[in-house]
């Protein structure tokens, strides 16, 4: 890809992008969801198995991060979900 002029500034709107994807996460997740349930939080548009499963690894990686920060809650099972902490 080109050259990236000013690293710091992208790394700064990287940055940026993943907060905002956590504050979508933190805000949606009233209720237990799955990965695969989140990952259309978002990523709602239509995606082809390989794009559903880079949106999955994606929302997996946010879930699992809040969770080790103490955010949310995870409930272990046959299937695995997430949870905002009631407090």
């Amino acid at each position: 890809g080109p050259i990236i002029e000013n690293a710091a500034t992208r790394a700064e709107e990287i940055i940026g992008h993943h907060h905002a994807r956590l504050n979508e996460l933190r805000a949606q997740l009233e209720t237990p969801m799955n990965a695969f349930e989140a990952s259309f939080i978002l990523f709602a548009r239509e995606l082809n198995s390989t794009g559903r499963r880079f949106a999955l690894t994606e929302t997996l990686a946010h879930l699992e991060y809040l969770h080790l920060n103490g955010e949310l809650s995870r409930f272990e099972g046959n299937v695995i979900r997430y949870a905002r902490m009631q407090r």
